[in-house]
């Protein structure tokens, strides 16, 4: 007779940690890169959560984690402009267009954070939408 400290998944119902397991992995084989560790309480944890959010996605074919536009666009459209921001989390879509979650440190300011990639995704002719995650920056504050 063996011992184990956690229960069998079979008693926890296997096939809820087997969908689970599929899930997961499913994600991860759509995410590149990793999330940034900044000073800013959960910014690490923010980003992982919303690449794996939109991983989960069938219509997302990449998740980039503080990586350029270059890699998230590899395959797809070549990039004019060699630099440009590394946003921390970007989805790109079977359609081409794009989502770029960035998460606000403690010495953000959101308003640069979203012109510095509307610019980038104009210049190259990207269509998509930024937007600004504050959530660790207020818990910050509390």
């Amino acid at each position: 007779m063996t011992y184990s400290a956690l229960p069998s998944p079979a008693l926890l119902g296997g096939e809820f940690f087997a969908l689970g397991e599929k899930a997961f992995s499913y994600a991860s084989s759509k995410i590149i890169g990793t999330a940034q560790s900044t000073g800013t309480l959960g910014h690490a944890t923010l980003s992982n959560i919303y690449a794996y959010a939109y991983a989960m996605n069938p219509r997302v074919t990449r998740v980039t984690m503080d990586l350029g536009y270059k890699k998230l666009m590899d395959g797809v459209k070549s990039m004019r402009l060699k630099y440009g921001p590394r946003p921390d989390v970007a989805a790109r879509y079977n359609d081409g267009s794009i989502r770029v979650k960035e998460i606000a440190s403690k010495t953000d300011k959101p308003a640069q954070l979203i012109q510095r990639n509307v610019s980038k995704m104009r210049n190259e002719a990207i269509s998509g939408n930024v937007s600004v995650c504050c959530y660790s920056t207020t818990k910050m504050v509390w």
